[in-house]
C-alpha cells in the first residue's frame, strides 16, 4: 500500500490532536472568593455550610484542593472562605474542610 503525503500528515496530526484534547489544565482560580479570618466571619458574613474537598493524585495537590474550594463557594452563592482544617500527605493528597460565606466586604 503507497502512502500519499497528506494521508502520512493525517495520521500524525490526529493522535496530536487526540493527546492535546486529553490534556489536562488546572481550572482558573476563582476571582471574586476571598479567604476570611474568624473576626471577619464573626462580624461580616453568614453561613452558607460546611463541605469538604479532597484531591488525591496530581502535581500541585494543595493548590488543586484550594480551587476546588473556592469553586464550591461559588456554586453555593458565596464570596469568603473560612478554613476550618487543611492536611497534606504525599500519600492521602490533600484536603480540606471549609466554611462558605456570604460577606459584607
Amino acid at each position: 500500500m503507497i502512502r500519499t503525503p497528506r494521508a502520512c500528515m493525517a495520521a500524525l496530526v490526529v493522535p496530536s490532536l487526540l493527546l492535546a484534547a486529553c490534556a489536562s489544565k488546572p481550572a482558573p482560580v476563582p476571582e471574586r472568593v476571598q479567604m476570611v479570618s474568624a473576626a471577619q466571619k464573626a462580624s461580616q458574613c453568614k453561613s452558607l455550610g460546611t463541605f469538604s474537598v479532597s484531591q488525591k493524585s496530581g502535581p500541585d495537590k494543595p493548590t488543586a484542593v484550594l480551587v476546588k474550594a473556592m469553586n464550591e463557594v461559588t456554586h453555593r452563592g458565596g464570596n469568603g472562605m473560612y478554613v476550618v482544617a487543611s492536611s497534606v500527605d504525599w500519600e492521602d493528597g490533600a484536603a480540606m474542610d471549609a466554611e462558605a460565606l456570604q460577606c459584607q466586604f
